[in-house]
């Protein structure tokens, strides 16, 4: 070997500037090159001063292999979850060794959306709310082939139940309610009140005069609650729930759906549908939707509420009216209709709570059997303070010693309610005495 020997130098054809390889090496694999095709190589040495020999040629003709004509496996479970103008897929990927890429396309574009292997999941936004949507799914490996696809069929949702049930804190809703049932006739407000974490919403539906205690309710609910695979915006919890309050109760819609949809909840059946611009008492909205509801009774037989009927909101709004027909012969027909809607200001409600003229501590004052968040407990002086909505509240005072938030003595009916009406300020200095109520 030279003693001033620098590198190797090779070159073939097609190619601008030989490859350097250096001393000691005495190989190099050249990749890239065209399948069947002859090259020329010729190998130089060169010294530190950069003179080079000859050379020394030779010539090969690398193999040429099959070009990959072998499509990837398909994807395999195939999914798709409804979003309000959105879908998400899901699936998972092949095994092929070269797999490149998932490629998706759907009616309305003409390129495939690209994933890289391994994400498995799509969000596909932008969509229109009630279309019917084709998605189709390939696997594509790093020669191009594509699978011959899977496909999957949904139609996204258009609406929110929050456009059309309004639980702004705060807010109520004044309605004309009638009952066959009774000869009942009277006014009563839904007012949304504050709440903890155990519920998105709380509401009282109290009568107006503050004279009727068998219709005062407290129900409170979720904004998005899974019942048999349907996330549903709903009133599950009445505590109480008294007589034409067992109507507003009814109340359920899909917490995101399309017009013509279907759900259960418990025994009732329900059908959502659009009913455009309605008129309640004057009062002109616009754009409304129907809750239809049908209440079998299966199992508890109650004629009282066995029945179909139908829940009103509009946008914006909420519940504007509620009309049921109950089964039987006679005192069918129940209404709710709209006749006002205020944002209330919340006030406080304080004072002291006494049993026969003697302050009592440790009871629980509040606007529900149930906490719920607003709740105040008597102090040693029998003191208590709370906040809570007008224009009417129904106060109820009970005992909790467990503090599970529900009044210890629901089971017996031993608590005490008592009407504040007419609040337009905070409420201060009540005294009440559980003796004479």
């Amino acid at each position: 070997m030279d003693a001033d020997l620098s590198r190797i130098l090779v070159s073939y054809d097609g190619l601008a500037a030989p490859i350097e390889v250096a001393k000691g090496k005495a190989t190099l694999e050249v990749s890239g090159l065209i399948g069947g095709t002859a090259y020329s190589f010729t190998v130089k040495a060169c010294d530190s001063s950069g003179n080079e020999s000859v050379g020394v040629n030779v010539s090969c003709t690398p193999l040429s292999f099959p070009a990959d004509t072998t499509a990837p496996a398909d994807v395999t479970g195939l999914s798709a979850t409804q979003g309000v103008k959105k879908v998400t897929l899901a699936w998972t990927d092949p095994t092929d060794t070269d797999l490149s890429k998932i490629l998706v396309s759907y009616n309305g574009i003409t390129t495939p959306l690209e994933v890289a292997k391994g994400v498995s999941t799509l969000e596909i936004s932008s969509l229109t709310g009630g279309t019917v949507y084709t998605f189709t799914v390939k696997a594509c490996d790093s020669s191009g082939n594509e699978s011959m696809g899977k496909t999957v069929t949904t139609n996204p949702y258009a609406y929110t139940s929050t456009e059309y049930f309004n639980i702004t804190e705060g807010y109520g809703i004044r309605y004309h309610v009638t009952d066959e049932d009774s000869s009942f006739d009277q006014y009563m407000w839904a007012v949304s009140q504050a709440h903890d974490t155990t519920r998105d919403f709380v509401f009282t539906l109290n009568v107006e005069d503050g004279t009727t205690s068998s219709t005062s309710s407290s129900l409170a609910g979720y904004l998005s609650r899974t019942y048999s695979s349907r996330k549903l915006t709903c009133i599950n919890s009445g505590y109480p729930v008294q007589n034409q309050g067992q109507f507003y109760f009814m109340f359920t819609l899909p917490a995101e759906f399309n017009y013509g949809d279907s759900w259960t909840f418990g025994e009732k059946t329900y059908v959502v549908s659009a009913v455009d611009s309605q008129t309640i008492n004057g009062t002109i909205f616009p754009d409304c939707i129907k809750v239809s509801v049908t209440d079998p009774q299966t199992s508890n037989q109650s004629a009282y509420l066995k029945g179909s009927g139908c829940i009103l909101l509009a946008r914006g709004i909420g519940i504007v009216a509620i009309h049921f027909t109950r089964d039987r012969d006679t005192n069918k027909e129940v209404y709710f209709q709209y006749l006002s809607q205020v944002s209330f200001v919340v006030h406080t409600i304080s004072g002291t709570i006494l049993n026969s003229g003697i302050a009592v501590s440790g009871y629980c004052v509040q606007i529900s059997n149930a906490s719920w968040g607003t709740r105040s407990v008597t102090d040693a002086d029998g003191k208590f303070s709370l906040s809570a909505y007008g224009p009417d509240i129904r106060l109820r005072i009970g005992a909790d010693a467990n503090d599970d938030g529900v009044f210890d003595t629901l089971t017996t009916g031993t608590y005490w309610q008592t009407w504040i009406q007419d609040i337009n300020s905070d409420v201060t200095d009540l005294s009440i005495d559980l003796s004479s109520l």
